[in-house]
């Protein structure tokens, strides 16, 4: 079995293309295909990390979705696949996750030595702090400073101003469909709509782990 890239030798794309040739991207499994460079154009529809999974894209969603895992950047390509592999129930979900921590921990680590832009520096900061308390094995206490480092991102990300009524307004924000051109927005902000409290959701940089330990101690 063998991977084609519809897009090599483009150098322009329109949005239907993007949409067509996500499909066929989406289908590229490492595992099995060997290693391909990402196309061009992919993280303009994709992202990074969920290249080589072949998660589809309503796979994905569920995993946001139902299990508020955070999809998009922090979970490997290979995470993903063990995730959408293993059963449905939410414990087995969380199973993939601890079995998959020290991945995992890489790449925060990798994605937060890519936020340079100084407007962020605070943010940044608090997730330094985080993924430190981690390693040393204070989840609890990682998830909190997550929580705290990540909480105004999202309401600059989605809009959503302050103040009373604004945890519902963030949920809202996540139930928004994605679009079939550029999808990948959506996926950032799908958790919000997970089962557990809204405060939760809002610790990206620990994804579910952290999720499951601020809900025990804060």
């Amino acid at each position: 079995m063998t991977f084609s890239d519809p897009s090599a030798g483009h150098y322009t794309a329109t949005f239907p293309q993007l949409r067509d040739w996500g499909l066929i991207w989406d289908t590229y499994d490492a595992a099995v295909h060997g290693a391909h460079r990402m196309p061009h154009f992919y993280t303009a529809a994709r992202h990074e990390n969920w290249w080589g999974s072949a998660v589809q894209m309503d796979v994905l969603l569920v995993l946001a979705k139902k299990h508020g895992i955070p999809v998009a950047w922090v979970t490997p390509a290979q995470t993903l696949s063990s995730l959408a592999a293993a059963g449905a129930d939410h414990d087995e979900k969380l199973a993939v996750l601890v079995g998959t921590e020290n991945g995992i921990q890489a790449l925060c680590r990798l994605k937060l030595e890519e936020c340079t832009d100084e407007w962020i520096a605070g943010e940044v900061e608090a997730g330094e702090k985080a993924m430190a308390a981690w390693s040393d094995g204070h989840r609890e206490a990682a998830a909190c400073l997550a929580v705290a480092g990540v909480e105004q991102m999202l309401h600059n990300l989605t809009h959503v101003s302050r103040g009373r009524g604004a945890h519902k307004r963030l949920q809202k924000a996540g139930t928004k469909k994605p679009n079939d051109y550029l999808p990948k927005h959506q996926y950032v902000l799908a958790p919000l709509t997970d089962r557990f409290k809204m405060s939760l959701a809002a610790g990206l940089v620990l994804g579910d782990l952290g999720r499951q330990c601020v809900r025990n101690a804060c």
